[in-house]
């Protein structure tokens, strides 16, 4: 009992002195039920044998590994204490699961004609029966690709969120606050969602998600084709563009003191003509718009002699530094 009362003190002193989301806090909340659930009643400290018990009851109990030491970790760091005992062997998940190519996503946007409502049966939202289900599906993907947003704040990000600026969304798991510049491909494919009249871009419900996912994998081909495999291959393009950029979309901290510094604005735009979209996402005209800066730029580096490419380089260089 009383190591109970000292952790709950002190995950309240905890949430208090941290700036945390609502749902950090939920899952803080959650990770201390689980402990108290499979912990040893009889345990007066948390010593590393105690949480050695932790592991040994809560594994007994069916936990998998990876549940039983992100439990391990929160109370740990909630409570201060350094010795958490004999890590579980590999719990830890593979660095990065399978990204979707551009062309899986091509795809999905071309058979975006053959998709349906997240529910068909059950609409719960009629602002959605006001545009084409062809035209909510590809503002969908273009959004997801562009932003990099989780499927949560992808149906909750309002159209105030949206200006001639660009885009401006606090995250619903981490609390960052996402700033992105105007894009043209993007601002086209939403304004046939704006005759919707719902104050949100997606309106679409929390029971609906499943829903979203399976027609998401119906309409590309491919089982891998998720909300968080998009926002894999939006943060992948974004880095392949800029790694800063990369960086920023993913709301990584890795940034360390240059979030300080950095002016998010400016490096997503200077980023943003050299993201490389899927073909289907543009029209023609933006094709060739892409394709003549390329041809402009050949035309130029085969025209110079040995010696002023390199000038050109150091040029290229800079700007792109």
């Amino acid at each position: 009992f009383g190591v109970r009362m000292q952790l709950a003190a002190a995950v309240l002193r905890y949430l208090d002195a941290h700036r945390v989301t609502d749902a950090t806090a939920r899952k803080l909340r959650h990770r201390l039920n689980c402990w108290f659930r499979h912990s040893a009643r009889r345990s007066t400290r948390l010593s590393a044998a105690a949480f050695d018990a932790f592991r040994q009851n809560a594994t007994a109990a069916g936990l998998s590994p990876r549940t039983v030491e992100e439990t391990v970790s929160d109370v740990a760091r909630v409570a201060g204490v350094s010795d958490v005992g004999t890590r579980l062997r590999r719990w830890k998940t593979a660095t990065c699961r399978p990204v979707p190519t551009l062309a899986v996503l091509a795809t999905a946007y071309a058979n975006a004609d053959a998709a349906v409502w997240p529910d068909p049966d059950t609409v719960r939202t009629p602002a959605l029966m006001r545009v084409p289900a062809a035209a909510f599906w590809r503002a969908f993907l273009v959004f997801a690709f562009v932003t990099g947003l989780r499927l949560r704040d992808l149906r909750s990000i309002t159209w105030q969120a949206i200006d001639e600026h660009g885009i401006r969304w606090t995250a619903s798991k981490t609390g960052r606050v996402h700033t992105y510049p105007p894009c043209a491909v993007l601002i086209r494919h939403l304004q046939p969602l704006r005759v919707a009249g719902d104050l949100r871009v997606f309106p679409v419900s929390a029971s609906q998600e499943r829903l979203i996912r399976r027609e998401l994998v119906r309409i590309s081909g491919s089982p891998e084709l998720t909300p968080q495999a998009i926002r894999r291959a939006s943060i992948t393009q974004w880095a392949i563009a800029s790694p800063d950029a990369g960086r920023i979309v993913h709301g990584s901290a890795d940034l360390g003191v240059l979030a300080h510094y950095l002016d998010v604005r400016r490096v997503l735009a200077a980023a943003l003509p050299r993201l490389q979209f899927p073909a289907a996402f543009l029209t023609a005209a933006e094709r060739d718009e892409r394709a003549g800066r390329t041809r402009r730029l050949l035309t130029i580096a085969d025209s110079l002699p040995v010696d002023r490419l390199e000038d050109l380089l150091r040029v290229g260089e800079a700007f792109a530094g």
